[in-house]
């Protein structure tokens, strides 16, 4: 799907999340109101290259960063299951690399900890 560059712009500046590659070409965007996308930007246009979850799946191919925390560790797509010291569970459904996974859990489970 092509965007005219001042539209990506605008989105750009509403998003919530913008991750660029080191080339500043791809670029991972989180708009409140359009969800989880992955641009690649040219002289003209920008080109929506995946949309949502696969959106998340495939930022990494274009050497874009973690979208939460900005590293380079490697995404989880799976729900991950974590037991608390009480004993009680819960699923992360997060999906991010694994630092900024381990972190949002240990957040959950015992607030103010990080």
């Amino acid at each position: 799907m092509r965007t005219d560059l001042a539209e990506f712009w605008r989105i750009l500046e509403d998003a919530t999340i913008v991750r660029a590659d080191p080339t500043g070409r791809y670029y991972f965007v989180h708009h409140p109101d359009l969800g989880s996308g992955l641009y690649q930007r040219g002289e003209e246009a920008a080109f929506l290259l995946a949309r949502g979850a696969e959106a998340w799946e495939r930022y990494r191919e274009f050497d874009v960063p973690c979208p939460l925390c900005g590293g380079s560790g490697t995404i989880r797509h799976t729900p991950i299951r974590f037991v608390g010291r009480d004993g009680h569970a819960f699923t992360l459904e997060e999906t991010a690399c694994p630092e900024c996974a381990e972190r949002e859990a240990t957040e959950r489970l015992w607030p103010g900890s990080c």
